[in-house]
C-alpha cells in the first residue's frame, strides 16, 4: 500500500497516520534504507531503544557481496559466439 493511500484511508477512518519512507534499491535487499528508517523511528518514539547497527552490518555485507559479483562479472570473458550464417543469392 502506498503512502497516499494510507494517508487517505486514515483520513476516511478519522485515524492519524504517519508514514516514514526511505529510498531503497529495487534490485536487492536494502538494509541500509531499513536502518535509516529504524533510526528515525527510534528518535520519534519515546521510551523505546532500537538499534540500527545490525542492519548497517548487514548492509555492509550485502554491499561487499554485490561488489564482488560486479568484479567477477567484469573479469569474465564473453562467450564466443558461433559464426552467423550468411546467405548469398
Amino acid at each position: 500500500m502506498t503512502s497516499p493511500i494510507l494517508i487517505d484511508d486514515g483520513r476516511l477512518r478519522r485515524v492519524d497516520v504517519v508514514t516514514i519512507l526511505a529510498e531503497a534499491h529495487s534490485n536487492y535487499p536494502d538494509a541500509r534504507a531499513a536502518a535509516k528508517v529504524i533510526e528515525i523511528i527510534d528518535k520519534l518514539v519515546l521510551n523505546i531503544d532500537l538499534s540500527a547497527e545490525p542492519l548497517y552490518r548487514e548492509a555492509e555485507e550485502i554491499e561487499r557481496q554485490i561488489k564482488s559479483v560486479h568484479r567477477q562479472a567484469r573479469g569474465a570473458k564473453a562467450p564466443k559466439r558461433a559464426p552467423t550464417p550468411q546467405m548469398f543469392g
